[in-house]
């Protein structure tokens, strides 16, 4: 039998289905790829001074569950916190006094914490083609699938679980170095010397009295992230109850596992046994002042009873059984009472007879330390007139209580959002000498009342470049601007107010590059720019643009019949169609370098 052929129709109308089945595939890659490449970042709880800034320094008003873009910052005050959420399995948590700036291109995230602490938890790993770093002036946190707490103020990172790779980085010589850290570990970049001409890492393995109160109230808030810590790190989940019971993070702040859930009441119940267990002591020795010196039925009568033992030299087996509760410790507490102008905290809060404890004073901006007072207990200090000293712990409950002293001497820090485009000075003429710390440059000066009396504070924005950057504006706080000139001009003066200060400088770029890919068959003129030159632009031209939102008005013309243009552009630019052919391409000013790619689709 003959076999039958299909006809050319048929072939045809084959094809065709085949091409409309791919363009079909092909649009929904391109529909969802945006939805592939960016991490959402939303802000799911405040509470207290927080401040949010666009990229350009400008207030944004916070709204419940909101979204942050790139070049947004954070700012939280004295009682400031910031919960935050990345795709629903990052989660960060902003501590008070402390400035994170987000950036993010596509699926890759920095957050620069300029100040402050924050702890992460990213409860998936990553994948391949994303990136999470948390950075500050001295190190590089480069993040996969962990949790931990960050300290910017003292190059501090506390890993929970996980593993992460951290680059060290010394500001003043731009020396780097970087090794991978793990659960358990605490690791401190530390600079040598006082030039700065190396940087190493200081790591030690901490225990659960040393984990900051911040990062484990975290911990015992997430039961997932709970079980993950303990696993991790190997600690009791008894001791990190108690511990966080200690540090005054409430039982009902606690969401533990449900296997964990009686070990609360467990806790809870041993951390008032010592007292039961010291009444319970007192009792033997009733019983021995009655029922001594016993008589022992199994002795001849001839044998005298005076030759009997006395009690206390008996066998064991013949002495009171009222004895056990000697073996377990008695933990004593210690108090710091509180204090004008500063805290002090104890490590640990609680301990045995004859440990060593650790107090630690910190002073208040405006104050410094004078001294510890012991109120109870008796002890002695090694050293009452340092901020750090140290006790023997006795049988007691001890109180301490330390004092500070009015020096009316506050900070007055600058820093810049963009290093690589400028600089920034600060001086007093009250003589104190500038301390850098990092990206930041810190003076101390006398502070005034209402801004009246204080030491006159100089703080000086430099560009890196007048031809390619220029300064926009400073970011202040602690620093009143209800006319808006302050934060406009490159050099501030003004006399010291009675609290701390900070300057941030942020730049901008003058020019930037435009980088034209065009596809062939495709012609592309610039109708009208500033100074980016009109005319014909081919395959690989570039025109060079005012950064400060610089528009470009181009024509394109024509698509290859059945086609339609396509006009994209990367980081740094926005595109408009007035759907005739022709677009309007607006430059920021955040990027030396954009690229506008010209296609027919």
């Amino acid at each position: 039998m003959q076999e039958k052929k299909l006809s050319t129709k048929a072939i045809v109308g084959i094809v065709v289905g085949v091409l409309a089945i791919l363009a079909v595939i092909l649009a929904v890659i391109l529909m969802n790829k945006n939805k592939l490449t960016a991490m959402v970042m939303r802000l799911i709880r405040q509470e207290g001074e927080v401040a949010l800034l666009d990229a350009s320094g400008q207030d944004v008003v916070i709204m419940d569950n909101m979204k942050l873009y790139s070049g947004n910052a954070l700012q939280t005050g004295s009682d400031g916190l910031v919960d935050l959420s990345l795709d629903d399995t990052k989660y960060l948590t902003i501590e008070n006094q402390s400035q994170v700036v987000f950036e993010k291109s596509g699926k890759a995230l920095e957050l620069k914490l300029n100040s402050g602490r924050l702890f992460f938890n990213v409860t998936e790993k990553l994948a391949d083609d994303e990136t999470m770093d948390i950075s500050t002036s001295t190190m590089v946190v480069g993040i996969r699938g962990t949790s931990g707490w960050v300290d910017a103020e003292n190059s501090d990172l506390y890993i929970g679980d996980g593993t992460v790779r951290v680059k060290g980085i010394n500001p003043k010589t731009g020396e780097t170095i970087e090794a991978e850290f793990t659960a358990g570990q605490k690791v401190h970049v530390y600079l040598l010397d006082e030039d700065g001409k190396t940087v190493a890492f200081e790591l030690e393995n901490y225990t659960i009295e040393d984990v900051p109160r911040e990062m484990l109230r975290n911990i015992v808030q997430y039961p997932e992230l709970f079980e993950r810590f303990v696993d991790a790190t190997g600690f009791e989940p008894k001791a990190v109850i108690r511990e966080a019971i200690i540090k005054e993070i409430l039982p009902d702040d606690m969401v533990l596992p449900e296997e964990y859930e009686e070990l609360l009441e467990e806790v809870i119940e041993e951390m008032k046994e010592p007292e039961e267990e010291e009444e319970e002591e007192e009792e033997p020795e009733e019983v021995e002042e009655v029922e001594t010196p016993t008589t022992n039925p199994t002795v001849p009568p001839e044998n005298p009873p005076a030759e009997e033992p006395p009690a206390e030299e008996q066998p064991p087996a013949q002495q009171p059984a009222a004895t056990t509760t000697e073996t377990t410790p008695t933990t004593y507490t210690v108090t710091v009472g509180s204090a004008t102008g500063g805290s002090g905290t104890p490590s640990p809060s609680s301990a045995e007879e004859g440990a060593s404890v650790t107090l630690t004073a910190t002073p208040d901006s405006g104050y410094e330390f004078s001294g510890w007072t012991v109120n109870e207990g008796g002890v002695t200090l090694a050293n009452p007139s340092a901020a750090s000293t140290t006790f023997t712990m006795p049988a007691a409950n001890v109180t301490v209580t330390p004092a500070f002293t009015y020096t009316g001497k506050f900070k007055a820090t600058v820093s810049t959002a963009n290093a690589q485009w400028g600089t920034v000075t600060v001086s007093s003429n009250g003589g104190a000498n500038p301390e850098t710390n990092g990206s930041s440059m810190t003076v101390l000066a006398l502070g005034g009342t209402d801004n009246q009396g204080g030491d006159e504070v100089t703080a000086t924005a430099i560009s890196a470049n007048e031809n390619l950057y220029r300064f926009d504006h400073w970011v202040l706080s602690g620093l009143e601007d209800e006319d808006g000139e302050r934060a406009s001009a490159d050099e501030l003066t003004f006399p010291m107010p009675a609290n701390d200060v900070s300057m941030q400088a942020v730049f901008r770029i003058k020019t930037c590059t435009v980088h034209f890919t065009i596809s062939e068959n495709i012609t592309v003129r610039v109708l009208e720019a500033t100074g980016a030159g009109a005319g014909a632009i081919t395959n690989g031209e570039t025109r060079t643009c005012d950064s400060e939102d610089d528009s470009l008005e181009i024509e394109c013309s024509p698509a290859p019949a059945g086609t339609t243009l396509s006009v994209t552009a990367g980081a740094g630019c926005n595109i408009r169609n007035d759907g005739d052919g022709n677009y309007s391409i607006t430059v920021t000013g955040e990027y030396e370098d954009v690229t506008v790619t010209i296609t027919a689709q």
